[in-house]
């Protein structure tokens, strides 16, 4: 018999899960986890969401430091990983926004 088990939860979860062989594969965030491989199977990009009146609302792509001078509204704290990328998206281009 097989057993096929459905589950949703945290990343960090789901790892400990694989870990301790309570689960056979999950889709998680991609973190080094050792003894875990990890096979990328989507990718999605960052967007900004905007208002439909906004100036930058039409366009199909824009340079980030646009933003500069704009109320930013962050993330909750829980998708840390998610945090440092566009932390770290913000800090390659060289901005520096605080979430209002």
């Amino acid at each position: 018999n097989i057993e096929i088990r459905v589950s949703s939860d945290h990343s960090a979860t789901l790892l400990e899960e694989l870990a301790h062989r309570r689960l056979d594969v999950a889709f998680v965030r991609s973190e080094p986890t050792p003894d875990i491989e990890f096979k990328v199977v989507a990718q999605e990009p960052l967007v900004a969401v905007l208002p439909s009146d906004h100036k930058l609302a039409q366009r199909e792509t824009f340079d980030p430091k646009k933003l500069v001078g704009e109320t930013y509204i962050g993330i909750s704290k829980v998708p840390r990983v998610l945090r440092a990328i566009i932390a770290g998206y913000l800090d390659r281009c060289g901005i520096e926004i605080t979430p209002a």
